[in-house]
């Protein structure tokens, strides 16, 4: 035998005779030789172990339960593996069995850590009579983490009322836990014990009352919380009055009917005004575009015209996500009416849609003598990638400035075509220097041997930066 096994023999002998006060275990020698195997090099002999385990029995696997307070990594390594072995499917009466013999040793192990980790195997394979066993450490400061965290996974009609129970004799850390298990266990027999909390003088309960009162999303919560957010002027701050009423705003949303969804966002935009406020604002937007779905592109329409510009980006941005075929017909009508900062928000909306329909008012818009506007159709030229519209880019490369010609040739280089260089090649000739040299640019990039004889041509032009771009482009285009 190695001395390794026989170190480990030495010790499960010591452990198990402690845990049989004065008695050895009939189990110690099985347990010892399961144990020399593990951790498994394959899945086949880990099967095998963990069918041994099984034949253990319930007193057995106490035993081995009750050896975690040894903190031998051996005998963690064999429970954890043999918890998830226990909640496949098809060993209920294996999973039955464990749950029993890891609440037996929960009850006696004396360490801290010990039973931490048995809570730990029971969250995962746990029933209600694990959420039983694990009821008494709910409110024990040491341990109230591990098991609300268990209660939650195990869920049920156990867990539920022994959490809210558990709540009336907490305090402290323990209560915080409590409060937050129960607004994510979305019971709702526990909103009377939370909303006695809500007006508590400890901040850190108070928060976390309007929350787990908020993910409860009972409407007849709406006039404490909304209170209490109206109180904290629906900015975001320590109380978590706006967050929880956004999220109590999100649950009305998910149930049905959704009208006291639409009051509450309707009733946060008309009080939130003041750009501190926008995170609410957008917030209340969303809510009310998606219980407004067939109204939706109005709504947005609206926000997106908004002098915020961030609340008009938000807008916009909840309308990319919807936008196909059946509802672009609405935006190209609503960027008709707009003019500048919205009118580009629109047009860029428009453009990453990629709907071919939209080629006409952007191509329009190429032509805006509002600078916003015009940069925006670009942009969006770029964004639709229509190679019908490559031409018009290129045109209005003759009248513009120094950033938007480079911008053009910025757009024309994302443009998945031949047509772009063929286009560039046979605009070079008697234009404007600066949209020479960024043409090139556009023909270097692209290695447009077709436009060897143009860029040769301007290799000979009166303007030296002209000349310059043109032996460039020739030498990438060469290679030479």
């Amino acid at each position: 035998m190695r001395r390794s096994n026989l170190i480990l023999f030495i010790i499960l002998g010591a452990c198990l005779h402690a845990a049989g006060q004065g008695q050895p275990s009939p189990y110690a020698t099985r347990i010892g030789m399961i144990l020399q195997e593990m951790p498994s090099p394959n899945d086949s002999l880990k099967t095998i172990s963990m069918k041994q385990l099984e034949k253990l029995g319930e007193p057995g696997l106490t035993t081995l339960a009750m050896m975690s307070q040894t903190g031998n990594v051996n005998v963690q390594y064999a429970l954890s593996a043999y918890t998830v072995y226990v909640t496949a499917a098809l060993r209920d009466s294996a999973r039955k069995t464990a749950v029993k013999a890891y609440c037996r040793a929960l009850k006696q192990v004396s360490t801290i850590p010990a039973k931490i980790f048995l809570i730990n195997q029971l969250q995962l394979c746990g029933n209600d009579v694990a959420a039983a066993a694990i009821a008494p450490y709910l409110v024990q400061d040491a341990l109230c983490d591990a098991a609300v965290r268990a209660v939650i996974q195990i869920d049920g009609p156990v867990a539920k009322p022994t959490v809210v129970y558990a709540l009336s004799k907490s305090k402290g850390n323990a209560r915080i836990a409590l409060i937050n298990a129960i607004g994510e266990l979305r019971y709702l027999s526990g909103l009377d014990a939370v909303t006695a909390l809500a007006d508590t003088k400890d901040l850190r309960q108070r928060r976390a009352a309007l929350m787990a009162i908020a993910s409860l999303g009972n409407e007849s919560s709406d006039s404490l919380l909304h209170a209490a957010a109206a109180k904290a002027g629906y900015v975001y701050d320590s109380s978590n009055a706006t967050a929880a009423y956004i999220l109590f705003a999100q649950r009305m949303a998910d149930n049905w009917p959704q009208e006291p969804a639409r009051i509450i966002a309707a009733r946060m935009l008309r009080e939130c005004k003041s750009h501190a406020q926008l995170p609410a604002r957008i917030a209340a937007l969303q809510i009310m575009a998606t219980v407004h779905f067939s109204d939706g592109n109005r709504i947005l329409g609206d926000a997106a015209a908004d002098p915020d510009p961030a609340f008009s980006a938000a807008a916009l941005k909840m309308a990319a996500k919807n936008m196909n075929s059946a509802n672009t017909s609405y935006w190209l009508d609503r960027v008709v009416r707009e003019k500048g900062a919205a009118k580009a928000g629109i047009l860029l909306l428009l453009g990453g849609s990629q709907q071919r329909a939209a080629t006409r008012v952007i191509q329009a818009a190429l032509a805006d003598t509002n600078l916003v506007v015009k940069t925006a159709a670009i942009r969006a030229t770029g964004l639709l990638g229509n190679t019908t519209m490559i031409a018009s880019l290129i045109y209005e490369m003759n009248k513009a400035d120094s950033n938007t010609i480079f911008l053009i040739r910025d757009v024309l280089l994302t443009m998945r075509s031949r047509m772009v260089a063929s286009t560039a090649g046979i605009s070079l000739q008697n234009k404007p220097p600066l949209m020479q040299i960024a043409l090139l640019q556009v023909l270097a990039e692209r290695k447009a041997d077709e436009a060897k004889g143009r860029v040769e041509a301007l290799m000979q032009s009166a303007n030296p930066a002209v000349r310059e771009q043109a032996a460039k482009t020739m030498k990438a285009i060469t290679g030479t």
